[in-house]
């Protein structure tokens, strides 16, 4: 039970430092394209529609993220487990091989936690510029 304690304090530090990452990618990303938001109210689309367009932006770069990180991953652990690396583990005298579990399970729900992440960073980080006004929109630098 402590291992499982330790392990959801890691995991709590890991989704916190990794959503302070994305709301502040997506943040930097809002901030670069306000002319753009201001284009696009200008011409008639509404908050709500510029939100779900930052929106699906982040749940899209969550997803692809997610996928191309997962691939790697497997690919890493399945070269490592092939490569039949064995330790002397502690006080043992028989070598131990080196072995990473691929538990499926744990990546569909890191996929799901993750895009819920980013998809809700993108849609706060758009929230806020979108209630500006058209003309201070279209002239910041």
């Amino acid at each position: 039970s402590l291992f499982l304690v330790f392990r959801n304090l890691v995991s709590a530090v890991i989704l916190t430092i990794s959503g302070m990452s994305v709301l502040n990618a997506m943040v930097k990303s809002v901030n670069e394209r306000k002319r753009e938001i201001g284009t696009l109210r200008s011409l008639g689309f509404l908050r709500g529609d510029i939100g779900r367009i930052f929106t699906t932006e982040g749940l899209l770069i969550g997803l692809l993220g997610c996928l191309l990180g997962s691939a790697f991953s497997v690919a890493v652990s399945l070269l490592i487990n092939a490569s039949e690396f064995v330790y002397f583990a502690g006080f043992l005298s028989d070598p131990v091989p080196f072995l990473i579990g691929l538990v499926p399970g744990l990546y569909f729900i890191s996929l799901f936690i993750l895009c819920t992440l980013s998809t809700t960073t993108s849609f706060f980080a758009a929230r806020r510029v979108v209630k500006d006004t058209i003309p201070h929109l279209l002239t910041s630098v």
